[in-house]
């Protein structure tokens, strides 16, 4: 559709490509897009006046953005009807009912005797129309096959399934805007346009950024790309980043240790449980310590076979538990006959210390139970963690089908080996969260096959992957809960009334955990008792000492 007409060796412009020019608004005196720039009185957007009338849809007093057959409507109302096409009572299409009969049932525009009947002119879907007669979809798909053709002017056939997930995401307005701004889709764009073969590795060039990861994400889940090991598989990149600016040495003994050591255990261990991103976490750590003390050599000048004992000693000294990680490396380097055998002091076993006030904790949970201003997600992410006291990987990676009903009508929710039943209030609240659609800002994609892969309870922002543990703590903190006080206290409560064995098959946790749990609340009471009994035999001692003792009567 074409809005401005060539003109003084210009050339046509669409309503796509065409912009309007700026200039000083005559009423409010800012510099903003305005119409009638070329004459002494342009005026902006929002200076330009729009009669008031009473809208015919929700009675109010609001400027008019059309009038159809069934009256005049406001903007609100308009988008409303447009982005919410329904079945027309006299022609049983779908259409925007722009017209109502004398019945009180909606028609369409043709039907009502209007005679825009907001289809797409290239595929005939009727609704809200994005630009230039055309529905959000077919724009979307037009901007997509420019971004992805290659050099040949063809799109590869690698990629064509990324046209059909994206033709199928909930918000097409939304994947629009993406495709202008997206980081991300800048570097899929250069890519296609090189004519290479995507794989993992090429994308590995580019480093281990957001923009990178979520690109990844996207190949992944559209099946251009194969899966991955979860977030291990991104640990290479991220290192061959941290070696970019150190010597050449550093290099040659972290990609072995990496590769040969700590990957090689990560992928065996894979085989019998799944990927966290904890496992992630633990890797960098292992290297970031690693690197820590290979750059702490050099700065003291020595080779790493004169690292002793007493050296070692003196690098943890200055440290934090956490340089702890670095025997991982030691061990390696003393296989391989790098240094010698040398001891890191292991880690001391961390008793809970922060404990979630019991007056607070259950107002708390009350609220998120009852509160229905607060978004559904983060009360459903509190109400686990102030009763069940699961940790974040857990939290994060459940998923819709987890969540079943019983023959008997119960709700339970698959953690452990035995289905764990879930109180009515908590049990509604997910079940309206997984049936729930996805948020406007995260575009629900499906993978080729039309099926969502996976169906997360609390799915993050990349396609595919669940929300991040950073974002479960901002939403708790929102709230006033930390994350470890409310797990300690929440552990506290199930393993003083459950024995540790019924804790570990509800909850899915190991058995050694929960009766370490059990063992401490044991031991608290322990300690209870026998500091009572010291303090009764002190009591006695005292009075029979003939020392006077004071002594409540019933009315003393």
């Amino acid at each position: 559709m074409i809005v401005q007409r060539a003109r003084n060796g210009e050339p046509a412009l669409c309503q796509d490509c065409y912009r309007t020019p700026e200039a000083v608004c005559h009423r409010c005196g800012r510099t903003r897009p305005c119409y009638h720039a070329r004459t002494d009185k342009p005026v902006c957007g929002p200076c330009t006046e729009r009669p008031a009338a009473t809208c015919t849809r929700c009675r109010r007093q609001r400027p008019i953005s059309a009038h159809w057959p069934l009256g005049a409507v406001c903007q609100t109302c308009y988008l409303k009807i447009l982005h919410t096409p329904a079945e027309c009572a006299l022609c049983h299409g779908t259409h925007p009912l722009t017209g109502r009969a004398a019945s009180g049932a909606g028609l369409c525009g043709p039907c009502a005797g209007y005679p825009v009947d907001y289809a797409c002119a290239c595929c005939g879907r009727t609704g809200y129309l994005h630009a230039a007669g055309r529905c959000a979809y077919c724009v979307l798909d037009d901007r997509l096959r420019t971004l992805l053709t290659g050099p040949d002017g063809q799109i590869t056939a690698q990629l064509l399934p990324l046209l059909e997930v994206f033709s199928q995401v909930d918000n097409p307005a939304d994947a629009i805007e993406r495709c202008a701004g997206s980081p991300s889709l800048r570097l899929l764009a250069q890519l296609a346009a090189s004519g290479e073969p995507l794989t993992h590795e090429s994308l590995d060039a580019f480093g281990s950024g957001m923009s990178v990861n979520y690109l990844r994400d996207l190949l992944v889940h559209s099946r251009v790309l194969p899966p991955q090991a979860d977030d291990v598989e991104r640990i290479p990149a991220w290192l061959e980043t941290q070696l970019a600016t150190r010597p050449a040495h550093h290099g040659t003994l972290m990609r072995p240790f990496l590769h040969w050591f700590l990957l090689k255990r990560a992928r065996r261990r894979a085989t019998n449980r799944p990927y966290k991103a904890s496992d992630e976490y633990g890797l960098r750590a292992r290297l970031g310590q690693a690197l820590h003390l290979l750059k702490w050599l050099d700065d003291q000048y020595l080779a790493l076979n004169a690292l002793n004992q007493h050296v070692l000693d003196i690098w943890l000294s200055e440290g934090t538990t956490a340089r702890r990680d670095i025997s991982y490396f030691l061990t390696w380097t003393a296989a391989r006959r790098l240094t010698g055998s040398l001891t890191v002091p292991p880690r001391p076993a961390d008793q809970p210390t922060s404990f979630l006030d019991e007056d607070n904790q259950w107002p708390l949970l009350q609220r998120c139970l009852t509160d229905t201003t607060l978004p559904l997600d983060t009360r459903c992410i509190a109400a686990l963690s102030l009763l069940y006291g699961l940790p974040l990987q857990r939290l994060r990676h459940l998923t819709c089908d987890q969540l079943e009903r019983t023959a008997k009508g119960d709700t339970v929710l698959k953690i452990g080996s035995s289905p764990l039943p879930l109180p009515p209030p908590l049990a509604d609240l997910l079940t309206r969260l997984a049936t729930a659609p996805p948020p406007r800002r995260r575009s629900a994609f499906q993978s080729p096959d039309g099926e969502t892969q996976p169906a997360y309870l609390f799915p993050g922002v990349s396609p595919g992957r669940p929300v991040s543990p950073q974002t479960i703590r901002s939403r708790l903190k929102s709230l006033g809960i930390t994350a470890r006080p409310t797990r300690n206290s929440a552990l506290v409560a199930l393993a003083s009334d459950f024995p540790a064995v019924i804790v570990a098959d509800y909850l899915g946790m190991h058995i050694s955990t929960t009766t370490r749990w059990v063992n401490y609340i044991r031991k608290d009471w322990a300690t209870y008792v026998a500091a009572r009994t010291e303090d009764t035999k002190n009591r006695a001692g005292s009075s029979d000492s003939g020392t006077p003792t004071l002594v409540r009567t019933p009315g003393g």
